[in-house]
């Protein structure tokens, strides 16, 4: 049986035609970049020497469907879907397996050779399901962002944490601001205030050491003429 995907917070929707396809550039780059790869190891074992010949495609078309059959069963994504907050999964939530990854992959091809028919066969579907979608029992979704990073910049720390927060950023920060907390909560606020409050302070510093060498009256003392 098919592994599920753990669940998400927010809601799955079907992708745009036009996000599938930059996904699909996306792959194809990586792909291209594989088979030079695949080419030079070709050419080094046949004494350097071009390689060709039905044997060399096959190899070129099992390490495709490899590649590809990697990331939809074990992530459910390749790199450019990643890349595009894509996922291709099976109807009820759960990863992929070997077959249907071999139907996909055979008939994606078959989409492509008809002049892209089959991908743009979504736009006239009720479900948005390509070809191949169909063909496999597959759909590919559009991921929800993520709000973890958002939610961890939004929850305050507890007075605590925060007052040695404030004591570690900023050295020159009063104990009685630390304990009160009066920072605002949101870390990176926090950081420019303490900027700036250390620059307000070191500005005073050097203010201060500039009039007092004026009040010294210090000159710089001149130095003999030794060329005459």
């Amino acid at each position: 049986m098919n592994k599920p995907f753990p669940e998400l917070d927010g809601e799955l929707r079907q992708p745009s035609l036009l996000r599938r396809l930059a996904a699909m550039v996306y792959d194809g780059l990586l792909v291209v970049a594989i088979w030079m790869c695949t080419g030079f190891v070709a050419v080094g074992l046949n004494g350097g020497e071009s390689v060709s010949g039905p044997l060399f495609q096959s190899a070129l078309f099992l390490i495709t469907f490899g590649f590809f059959a990697y990331f939809w069963i074990r992530l459910g994504q390749t790199l450019g879907m990643q890349a595009w907050q894509l996922r291709v999964q099976t109807i009820d939530n759960r990863h992929i397996n070997l077959k249907q990854a071999l139907l996909r992959f055979m008939m994606a091809i078959v989409s492509f050779a008809c002049g892209g028919l089959g991908f743009l066969w979504m736009l006239f579907s009720p479900s948005k399901a390509t070809w191949h979608d169909s063909f496999s029992e597959t759909q590919i979704v559009l991921l929800p962002k993520s709000r973890s990073h958002k939610t961890q910049l939004q929850k305050p720390l507890p007075p605590r944490e925060t007052a040695a927060f404030n004591s570690e950023i900023n050295p020159f920060l009063s104990y009685p601001a630390r304990r009160n907390n009066q920072l605002p909560i949101n870390p990176q606020i926090r950081i420019g205030i303490n900027a700036a409050q250390n620059g307000a302070m070191l500005y005073s510093v050097l203010t201060g050491a500039s009039r007092s060498c004026a009040n010294l009256n210090i000159t710089p003392t001149t130095t003999p003429d030794i060329t005459r």
